[in-house]
């Protein structure tokens, strides 16, 4: 069991990962907040407390961020919808992470000033 080598509170954030189902909950980045969080192996929407959103956008953008840097293709095909993604969700975004979202991503960005300023 992943518990028996992390944390509680780390497993939580294992799952929340895991099950967020991507298609209804990054939209939702772009509205109101909190965000409701649909976990896509029961279909249930759920709050999750603001520290574990965080969590879980710093986790997304170091695994998204990673995986393009190592895919041209991969790149290209989604670098602008996690640009939107990440922009839409800054305000959850710790410093570190933002500047390494605009610097990777900045490319994609429709405002030329964001796009200046990743460069």
């Amino acid at each position: 069991m992943l518990f028996d080598l992390i944390s509680e509170q780390a497993e939580a954030l294992v799952h929340l990962y895991a099950s967020c189902d991507r298609a209804v909950v990054y939209p939702r980045f772009g509205g109101a907040r909190p965000v409701v969080f649909r976990d896509r192996f029961t279909g249930r929407d759920h709050t999750p407390p603001d520290p574990d959103m965080r969590a879980f956008l710093e986790i997304t953008a170091a695994n998204e961020l990673d995986a393009l840097a190592h895919n041209a293709d991969l790149a290209e095909r989604y670098g602008r919808a996690l640009q939107r993604l990440f922009l839409s969700s800054r305000d959850l975004l710790s410093a570190a992470v933002w500047d390494a979202c605009s610097r990777q991503l900045g490319q994609y960005s429709s405002d030329p000033d964001q796009s200046r300023a990743s460069n």
